[in-house]
């Protein structure tokens, strides 16, 4: 029998694009590579009988070319509370292997431990790894007004 899974994240994403993905509305990426950062808290989650809510995870992502062409290479970053099991369950879900359709697209990787997203006032988000990444994001601001968009 397969491997019966759930994983519902709160999910801080972005690329190296100019604008948006374009990899998610079958565009080319602006640079002709994409390098992207995920980090996320599983509100609800498990692998078979291995529990993963409540867990933080991240995973960073390069790849030389567009992401069809594959090639890419993914460090994942699990939360140091993560037992074996459930680090090995993420792993699995993360890299795709719990999915027939990404098995193998993705080169080998370590895993670190994770402080996971930034809790932030909407519509503003972040993300700070120790030593790996950190970032922040708002909306753009309006040329006109100098407000956010969505303000």
């Amino acid at each position: 029998m397969a491997n019966q899974w759930l994983f519902k994240s709160e999910t801080y994403d972005n690329c190296n694009c100019a604008v948006n993905c374009g990899c998610q509305f079958n565009l080319p990426s602006t640079h002709g590579y994409c390098q992207s950062a995920f980090v996320g808290h599983l509100v609800a989650g498990h692998f078979n009988e291995t529990p993963l809510a409540g867990l933080k995870w991240a995973a960073l992502y390069k790849w030389p070319g567009e992401i069809a062409a594959g090639k890419g290479k993914r460090q994942i970053i699990i939360d140091e509370r993560a037992d074996e099991a459930q680090r090995v369950a993420l792993a699995t879900i993360i890299s795709g292997e719990a999915c027939k359709p990404l098995r193998g697209r993705m080169a080998p990787s370590g895993a670190r431990p994770s402080t996971g997203p930034e809790k932030r006032s909407a519509p503003r988000a972040g993300q700070r790894l120790a030593g790996v990444v950190a970032r922040r994001w708002r909306p753009p601001a309006r040329s006109l007004r100098g407000r956010d968009r969505r303000g």
